[in-house]
């Protein structure tokens, strides 16, 4: 791995990344299976041979009817263990701008030619998947063919450039969460060693955000609870239980918020923005290269500004905000049982889903028993405001289902309703002065 003073020193070219936009975005809308599609296959490879990386193939695959072309471009490294980085080249059919796709893929031209003068601690695959705006076919048929070479991969780390009609916005690192599989729904999502190991790669004076600046402590528990459409390339890694990092300049609730386009833009000179996000990425290329991930691997993890809290440290931060209400309630029998009961089953769900406990149910475990309902109502806006997210989000069409079990939905409601239904303390009545003689 390359110092992290070294890593500062890289200069990532603006100009070269806007003038191969430029030459991509020429091509217009560029869909899956179409000869448009074939040629930007054709000059990606071409872009990768010219940045050094001489491994670079181009491998053909039939999805029904339809073909498809991967561009795969192979670094090796100091063993055989795999990371892969990657985006697609294919765009949607009726796509009036491409130069999201075309800046992703300008990305991935610039990092490959920084890296090719890498020895890297793992081997690198840098690729241009085929199907991304489809149903992700080319990456699944790269990935049928690693065969048990699939178990060596320690990573995946997708880049998605948003589009030149979108705003400005500063590069962050985004998490997906995604299905396993059709077979086995449940709740895909990387693993804290990875995220640890991709933020802990960026240098300080990068400046980088995770999932959105300002609400990352609730798009966190966010994902985690509510079913979200995921991006085709996450979903097939995650399908095949592999981790996922996705650099992004846009924020995670941005893309949900943005407007279609509407105008086709012509790429500027330099793209600064574009060069920011590669820099973060290959900063977190650099983190989860220096990475040897332990076992068995876990995927509880809360990312607070830079510091990445493992599981057993959040599950122990939400039993300390129980002990102020049991100790307030050791006098009072009654009192106490009921709060006992409600820290049990706090305790559960704390135990299968940390991140949503500790957020929604972390302040009213702090209100004081002798504070007013009113109180304890205002202590909840947290869990209210997750609920609306989710709420907004389902009538949006964004959400599409809850990932959470119906016991642990039914946990969280019940500890609600425990929290109210406690008995209050009752209120001394103000002495009344006695009047007359002493």
């Amino acid at each position: 791995m390359i110092s992290l003073a070294l890593l500062a020193a890289v200069s990532l070219d603006a100009a070269a990344i806007a003038q191969t936009s430029a030459a991509l975005n020429a091509l217009g809308p560029h869909p899956f299976g179409s000869p448009r599609n074939q040629a930007a296959a054709q000059f990606v490879a071409a872009k990768f041979l010219e940045a050094g990386l001489a491994q670079t193939s181009m491998d053909g695959f039939m999805a029904g009817d339809t073909e498809g072309t991967n561009v795969v471009a192979r670094l090796p490294g100091r063993s055989d263990r795999l990371l892969i980085i990657a985006t697609h080249h294919d765009s949607t059919i009726d796509a009036l701008d491409v130069s999201d796709r075309s800046r992703s893929l300008s990305i991935l031209v610039e990092i490959g030619r920084q890296a090719s003068r890498l020895q890297p601690a793992k081997t690198w695959i840098l690729a241009s998947f085929d199907g991304g705006e489809s149903k992700g076919e080319g990456f699944a048929h790269y990935l049928n063919g690693l065969g048990k070479s699939r178990d060596l991969v320690d990573g995946v780390l997708l880049i998605d450039a948003s589009s030149l009609r979108d705003p400005a916005g500063g590069p962050s690192i985004v998490v997906p969460a995604c299905a396993f599989s059709d077979s086995a729904p449940g709740r895909g999502i990387a693993s804290h060693d990875l995220v640890a190991a991709a933020l802990g790669g960026i240098p300080e004076s990068v400046d980088v955000s995770f999932d959105d600046p300002g609400i990352s402590l609730l798009t966190q528990p966010f994902i985690r609870a509510f079913k979200t459409v995921c991006d085709q390339g996450a979903a097939r890694a995650l399908a095949d239980h592999l981790g996922v990092i996705v650099g992004a300049d846009t924020s995670y609730s941005e893309r949900f918020l943005s407007a279609k386009a509407v105008a086709r833009p012509e790429p500027p000179p330099r793209d600064e923005g574009a060069a920011r996000l590669a820099a973060v990425v290959f900063g977190a290329l650099q983190g989860m290269d220096a990475s040897t991930p332990s076992s068995p691997q876990s995927d509880s993890w809360l990312v607070v500004g830079r510091s990445v809290w493992p599981g057993w440290l959040i599950f122990l931060f939400g039993l300390l905000t129980l002990l102020p209400g049991l100790f307030a309630l050791r006098s009072h029998s009654l009192r106490l049982g009921v709060r006992a009961l409600y820290s049990g089953l706090f305790t559960a769900v704390l135990f299968f889903e940390p991140e949503i406990a500790l957020f929604a149910l972390g302040f009213p475990n702090l209100v004081p028993p002798s504070a007013s309902r009113k109180a304890l109502t205002v202590s909840l806006a947290p869990f209210a405001l997750l609920a609306l997210a989710g709420l907004l989000g389902f009538l949006r069409g964004q959400v599409t289902g809850s990932w959470l079990s119906i016991w642990l939905s039914f946990g969280l409601l019940a500890c609600v309703v425990l929290l109210f239904a406690a008995p209050r303390q009752a209120r001394k009545a103000p002495s009344r002065t006695k009047r007359g003689k002493r």
